[in-house]
């Protein structure tokens, strides 16, 4: 009996671990109450992590940073990650700050990306500087990141 709860109370954690974001790893629920995109975003400076959802088949969420410039939110990831990919140049995605879930639009940018990648060294270094270096090192051109502007949809 003991040994099939130990089994019970693993499996579950695997399906725990496999479906829901944690750190690093993607997961495929959001979580949160769906709210319509605000008209002006709220300052996120004391923001370090939200998660965005990126559909498909699967859907994939993942927990990343995001900054802030001139009113717009932005993320960014490697060029060969999986949800990167997925977004390709741009797409539907649903953002997740605090208990609410925002519809957006993921465009991938090409304009003023030193300008947007240095807002994530300002924002991020001082309390992550071994990160924000080594990010600093892979985005020498070619870049190896891909950023997004997160529309209102």
């Amino acid at each position: 009996m003991f040994k099939k709860i130990i089994l019970a109370v693993i499996l579950i954690g695997a399906i725990v671990a496999w479906v829901a974001p944690i750190a690093m790893m993607p997961g495929f629920f959001i979580g949160g109450s769906t709210t319509p995109a605000p008209s002006s975003w709220e300052d996120t400076g004391a923001i370090d992590e939200v998660r965005l959802k990126v559909g498909g088949l699967i859907p994939r969420v993942v927990i990343i940073w995001v900054v802030q410039v001139e009113g717009e939110l932005y993320v960014t990831g490697a060029k060969d990650s999986g949800w990167v990919t997925r977004l390709g140049d741009g797409g539907e995605a649903e953002l997740r700050i605090g208990d609410n879930t925002y519809p957006v639009v993921a465009e991938r940018q090409s304009e003023n990306l030193d300008k947007l990648i240095n807002a994530w060294y300002d924002k991020y270094r001082p309390n992550y500087p071994d990160i924000v270096g080594a990010m600093s090192e892979a985005s020498t051109e070619p870049r190896s990141y891909a950023i997004f502007k997160l529309a209102r949809s």
